[in-house]
């Protein structure tokens, strides 16, 4: 098992050099509210418990999200992906927003994502303070030290 520093932005809240070189045109940025942060924050918090997730920290602010997985690399995709459809479902609904615009709404427990080896940039934190894994690289992130778990 690797510790994962997940981070999520909400919708054209960053953003980034690959967008600019390709031209995107960046809408109004979704700001969380003090509600939506409460509903996402509940959401996670039943999906962590439902799943038995090994979340160590979770944050979150008005335009992103911080959380500490403990997982197994080929689960950490399906994890993160379940929390955002969750999450983000969630955060419509209250908001008045139940269209699926044509997607398949969810169903059982199963988004539909498969297990997969990619972490589609998710870097396992470094293990040398965690007794859990190494990381080759951090892409920005600050390998924990020092910090007893």
């Amino acid at each position: 098992m690797n510790a994962w520093h997940i981070t999520t932005a909400t919708h054209n809240s960053r953003y980034s050099q690959r967008m600019f070189d390709n031209y995107v045109k960046l809408d109004e940025p979704i700001w969380l509210s003090e509600n939506d942060e409460l509903v996402i924050t509940e959401s996670i918090a039943e999906v962590a418990k439902e799943d038995r997730l090994n979340i160590l920290e979770y944050n979150i602010c008005g335009d992103h999200m911080h959380i500490l997985l403990i997982c197994e690399k080929e689960k950490l995709s399906t994890i993160v992906g379940k929390l955002k459809a969750i999450s983000s479902r969630k955060c419509n609904i209250a908001r008045g927003r139940t269209s699926t615009r044509g997607h398949a709404p969810l169903s059982g427990t199963s988004l539909g994502i498969g297990e997969s080896s990619e972490t589609r940039g998710h870097v396992p934190l470094s293990g040398t303070s965690l007794g859990i894994g190494e990381a080759s690289e951090t892409r920005g992130h600050v390998p924990l030290s020092g910090t007893s778990l």
